[in-house]
């Protein structure tokens, strides 16, 4: 009886199961998808089977380096949390590699538009005790929707990605794909997650000047549209309106933007530190960007909002720059050239590629735990053999 149990296609099943799981959790908790990544990981051990391994090499050659530099920095041991991050990265990804694509791939879609039903609920109870409620107010929107607003828009991007490929390979009906992206869409611009709605922007653009035989004229009118509806659904929505603060023109959206600040200090400290292998520790880099932010704000209420907040870099180029310099920037730069040209020419490939890349521009995504299992799953969907490289037909 246990051996009928215990056979290797019940193994495999169960592991597909658990990662399945994981995927699904994301936006719900940070403590299980870790519980079910080492469940699906013994798992995978026990079943003995011979692993995908090669897709993992280069963001595994990143993370050695990354240690190695940290090693002669110093600044190994204190920077653990953050280097643990990184090995999340690679395990999650062998455990994807090796699981059953179309379940990764339906699992994603479920995870993200189960968020999606839990914060409409979340939302809708807020209004009512909140009528005039402001979703531009990210404390208050993170409060609801629980992971933060960007990392969440992104999830929801993938998702979408994920519903175009299943069409273009007929894994999903036609009707059911077109709601779930419609609903993706609508709700990013719901939640005003600007990075996300550019993200969106850019895909369409790249699909129609690059995935279609139409004649120039027709591209150029068809971008139009695109920019066009953009600038509409933005200038129609109160919650993007506030998020962009366009209120009093340019200047407001300036003096409102944490970068505008956050990226000038991050350079003042690369030019502290050592160029070529960095030298900053995550606590040290902390202590100096909050003493800039010190020194440069002169609104106090402001200046106590970045100090309070102990904003980071925001860039995770900038990040890799201060604490392994150039020579850990060069090995991320590896890693993400071997992901580019794994798309292959597919235009999902290409639009999560492009989404993750401004994603790892505006925020430090791999210091995240959440950041980081998305990091694996982008990896993962770009690396997994795709079907058609046909043009989706709209």
């Amino acid at each position: 009886m246990l051996k009928k149990l215990f056979t290797q296609n019940n193994i495999k099943r169960t592991q597909n199961a658990v990662t399945c799981l994981a995927i699904i959790s994301l936006p719900l908790s940070m403590a299980l998808p870790n519980i079910f990544l080492i469940i699906s990981v013994l798992l995978l051990i026990i079943n003995n089977e011979k692993l995908k391994y090669k897709e993992i090499i280069p963001i595994t050659v990143f993370v050695l380096a990354t240690a190695f530099i940290e090693l002669i920095n110093k600044t190994f041991i204190s920077d653990i949390k953050i280097l643990s991050r990184l090995l999340l990265i690679i395990l999650f990804t062998i455990v994807l590699l090796n699981s059953k694509v179309l379940y990764v791939k339906k699992a994603i879609i479920v995870s993200a538009n189960l968020a999606i039903v839990i914060s409409l609920i979340k939302i809708a109870s807020l209004y009512i005790t909140l009528p005039n409620v402001d979703l531009s107010n990210g404390e208050l929107i993170f409060n609801v929707i629980y992971l933060d607003r960007p990392f969440l828009g992104f999830f929801i991007f993938i998702s979408s990605m994920i519903t175009i490929n299943l069409l273009q390979n007929k894994e999903i009906n036609k009707k059911l794909a077109f709601v779930i992206i419609a609903v993706n869409i609508l709700f990013v611009f719901f939640i005003a997650a600007r990075l996300t709605i550019l993200t969106y922007l850019i895909s369409g653009i790249v699909y129609y000047y690059f995935f279609t035989s139409y004649k120039t004229y027709v591209k150029l009118l068809i971008t139009s549209l695109i920019c066009i509806s953009f600038v509409t659904l933005a200038v129609t929505n109160d919650n993007i309106r506030n998020r962009f603060k366009l209120e009093n023109g340019i200047d407001s959206f300036v003096d409102y933007e944490p970068r505008f600040i956050i990226w000038p200090c991050s350079v003042k400290v690369i030019d502290d530190g050592n160029i070529f292998i960095g030298g900053k520790s995550n606590e040290n880099l902390t202590s100096e960007l909050i003493n800039c932010y010190s020194s440069k704000i002169t609104n106090q209420s402001k200046k106590d909002w970045f100090i309070d907040s102990k904003f980071n870099s925001h860039n995770q180029f900038l990040y890799i720059i201060m604490t392994t310099g150039i020579l850990g920037l060069l090995f991320f730069l590896y890693f993400l050239i071997s992901l580019w040209k794994n798309t292959n020419g597919s235009f999902y490939k290409i639009s999560l590629f492009i989404g993750f890349v401004l994603f790892l521009i505006l925020d430090c995504v791999l210091n995240r735990q959440v950041g980081s299992y998305f990091a694996a799953l982008i990896i993962t969907l770009i690396y997994f053999v795709d079907k058609s490289k046909k043009p989706l037909k709209l």
